[in-house]
């Protein structure tokens, strides 16, 4: 079977084929989703908060602690900030400028593990007594949401995603 094309017919084709190229070529970002959700229209920095509030709840003295740990993009700049308390022990609280680069690299894992993505969360309205809800906050721009956690149900298969990012920002070191 041969087959003929009326060289008329293919400069519309070359001419059609073109145009499908040109018009599946997207605008890319500066970085890559979800990356680009941190920068606005005008390609300036949104503002962020991310932010893991963590306590052990009311337990003896000798085994209680408290972790605040947070990213965020203001104004002045990129800061991440850790304060602590194990055994009734205050350790210095610490906040340090950092750097985009160091900023892109947390956020991309956050970002991966899809924090922008979680449901807003309340906290029940009978609480267990005795058993320390820890949250995670993350607002950016005016989108603000809330979840919790408790330390023995973030081992379930249904909580990998929670314990996710609860791990890199307990790993965020000033």
């Amino acid at each position: 079977m041969e087959i003929q094309i009326d060289m008329n017919y293919l400069k519309y084709f070359c001419m059609i084929l073109s145009i499908f190229f040109v018009s599946t070529i997207e605008a890319k970002s500066t970085y890559a989703f979800p990356l680009n959700i941190l920068k606005n229209d005008q390609g300036r920095w949104r503002v962020l908060h991310i932010e893991l509030d963590e306590t052990s709840g009311p337990i003896s003295p000798e085994f209680t602690y408290s972790h605040k740990i947070y990213i965020q993009a203001v104004r002045d700049g990129f800061f991440i900030f850790r304060s602590s308390s194990e055994r009734n022990k205050l350790i210095p609280p610490k906040r340090r400028r950092i750097n985009q680069n160091v900023y892109i690299e947390i956020l991309s894992k956050l970002l991966r593990n899809d924090i922008h993505l979680l449901e807003n969360e309340v906290l029940p309205e009978t609480q267990i007594l005795g058993v320390s809800y820890n949250s995670i906050t993350y607002k950016m721009g005016t989108e603000s949401k809330k979840f919790y956690y408790l330390l023995d149900e973030l081992d379930r298969s249904e909580n990998k995603q929670k314990k996710n990012i609860v791990r890199i920002l307990k790993e965020i070191q000033p």
